[in-house]
């Protein structure tokens, strides 16, 4: 029996989702390739583990009994992950940072080449990192800080702008641009969404909201660079921060700041009461700059 860690990730983002599908997004897998996780999972357990139907998918007796057993060795193997990863950064001297991958793709290459440059004594480890885990990677110290849209303030946790921005209008390269637009003024036709659960379109729905204004939400993907590549195709517009204009390297559209602002600002965020170190001060500074020639 040869079980992996990502197989026991799987069975259990399933089990609390009841969904392949959420599941999938959630450890950034296809819904095929969990699909393939879980029965393999099953082969070599000798039982299912699920009841499927067309609607949701539900722990069968024995898959109730391993639940059980699965989320206590992924703890005890997080745990020892985390205390490992703790006596290496004392032993070796290494700064871990979160981002999205978005952020990591777009970003984070031209960041690590301008550390590498200042030459500090200090290795550079970026980790890609859903935003909704970043906290608590903060929080067990499992990184030094991460970047990202954190719209709220939380206890324990320090939070600096690294730079300002706002809700935009997403449109194609071709369409004429004005240098803003208002909120009762935005165009008719399809809208391309983030999932309602998500922080950023929730604060679209509530702007929206504010203005009396409905719009025709067409579609829902989970990724902003999904979204952006709908819009370029004209399939329709998008409500995005500002800071998605670094996709504009890669996708002809443009983004026009909405007026009134409504504020996406991008920040990094670290454990409150440790002085921040001379090389996340000197990777702030470079993430302000390499959003410089971006409308933010």
């Amino acid at each position: 029996m040869n079980i992996s860690f990502k197989q026991l990730k799987g069975f259990i983002a399933v089990a609390r989702h009841e969904n392949f599908t959420r599941a999938a997004e959630e450890i950034h897998l296809t819904q095929a390739g969990i699909s393939a996780l879980v029965r393999d999972l099953e082969t070599q357990l000798g039982f299912d583990l699920f009841r499927r139907t067309t609607r949701k998918v539900v722990l069968t007796e024995n898959g109730r009994d391993f639940l059980i057993t699965a989320q206590s060795v992924l703890s005890q193997m997080e745990s020892a992950i985390r205390r490992l990863n703790t006596v290496d950064r004392n032993q070796r001297k290494r700064i871990t940072i979160g981002v999205t991958p978005l952020i990591a793709s777009y970003v984070m290459p031209d960041v690590m080449l301008a550390f590498q440059a200042l030459q500090f004594e200090t290795a550079l480890e970026v980790l890609e990192i859903d935003r909704n885990a970043m906290r608590e990677k903060v929080e067990s110290k499992a990184i030094d800080a991460a970047f990202g849209a954190f719209f709220e303030l939380s206890s324990g946790i320090c939070r600096k702008q690294i730079f300002a921005s706002s809700l935009s209008l997403v449109v194609p390269a071709r369409v004429r641009q004005a240098s803003t637009i208002s909120w009762e003024n935005l165009p008719a036709g399809a809208y391309i969404a983030l999932p309602p659960d998500n922080p950023i379109q929730r604060r679209v729905l509530r702007k929206l909201h504010t203005h009396g204004i409905r719009l025709n939400w067409s579609a829902t993907y989970s990724h902003i660079e999904t979204v952006v590549g709908m819009v370029e195709k004209g399939l329709g517009y998008a409500l995005l921060p500002g800071f998605s204009s670094v996709i504009t390297k890669r996708k002809s559209v443009s983004l026009i700041p909405v007026d009134p602002v409504e504020r996406t600002d991008y920040y990094c965020i670290a454990l409150a009461g440790i002085k921040a170190s001379p090389e996340l001060l000197a990777l702030q500074k470079l993430f302000s700059g390499a959003f410089k020639g971006y409308r933010v």
